[in-house]
């Protein structure tokens, strides 16, 4: 492995490393390139080196804006302090759309687990269209655990089945959806919410899923589908059955690769009181009037 620039660091009084790894190295290593102990020491070595952790702040904020993105400020308190996380932690995985690390939507569940704060003092029972691995709706229900009345339930709806047929809105030059896309066994979901008692899982295409579930009142409806027509229907099932002052909260309205969802949110809502919000995130969320 090639030297970089040559200085001692310490860290809780350690010697941490005697060579700081170039520029080269560290992209090396975020590209996969390393492996072992090679790339172990570069990560812990620019963990506890400050000089190095500006370098690789830089070259990760020169890379974002050459591909025209933007990275969270790095004065904001979320991504500094992770005690928020704490007690979520255990529901976590990886990223089931892609497999990749859980931390690449956690903003995402950051935004899901303020939506639903704001419901712990309105009446109802929760419910998720789109549980696959069944990380949203643990965020939900921990989030709400102890505001659950006896009949106040966590309702899950999913086909485990994965995607049903995209129809033509959906087909954006960025989609990415095709039938059968994201199948899932239930037990997955089932073993991630086992914790909560008050939880119900109903395996079935939307809207026939919704049967068990239609004399239900709920304070916040978590709407993750990705296509058009499920989206439409979930709509037309929580809506007259959302509490005022209950939450909408959109996972895929801001994203280009689910075009169809936005479509379907801003058609509901085109003749509603309720107004749709746009998070940074791609969330969107609206408050039932």
């Amino acid at each position: 492995m090639a030297i970089g620039t040559s200085h001692t660091h310490f860290a809780t009084g350690a010697v941490v490393g005697l060579h700081c790894p170039s520029a080269a190295q560290m992209a090396q290593a975020a590209m996969g390139q390393l492996t072992g102990a090679e790339l172990q020491n570069v990560r812990d070595h620019v963990t506890h080196c400050p000089s190095c952790a500006k370098t690789r702040n830089q070259l990760v904020e020169q890379l974002a804006g050459w591909s025209g993105r933007f990275l969270y400020k790095a004065h904001l308190i979320w991504p500094n302090d992770w005690t928020w996380l704490e007690q979520y932690k255990k529901y976590l995985g990886p990223d089931g759309a892609s497999g990749q690390p859980k931390t690449r939507i956690i903003d995402r569940r950051f935004t899901l687990i303020q939506l639903a704060k704001t419901v712990r003092k309105v009446r109802g029972s929760t419910g998720e269209c789109g549980v696959l691995g069944g990380v949203g709706s643990a965020m939900i229900c921990k989030t709400l655990e102890k505001t659950y009345q006896n009949d106040e339930f966590h309702w899950g709806f999913d086909s485990f089945e994965g995607l049903s047929e995209p129809a033509e809105i959906d087909r954006s030059k960025h989609a990415w959806q095709k039938k059968g896309a994201l199948a899932i066994s239930p037990e997955v979901a089932r073993q991630n919410l086992a914790d909560f008692s008050f939880c119900k899982l109903v395996k079935g295409w939307i809207p026939k899923c919704f049967g068990p579930a239609l004399d239900q009142r709920f304070r916040l409806a978590h709407i993750d589908l990705d296509l058009h027509e499920p989206t439409i229907h979930s709509l037309q099932y929580f809506y007259p059955r959302m509490n005022s002052g209950g939450v909408f909260v959109f996972d895929d309205y801001g994203h280009l690769t689910c075009m169809g969802v936005r479509a379907a949110i801003d058609e509901f809502f085109a003749d509603k009181p309720e107004s749709v919000i746009e998070t940074v995130d791609g969330v969107a969320f609206a408050f039932k009037v």
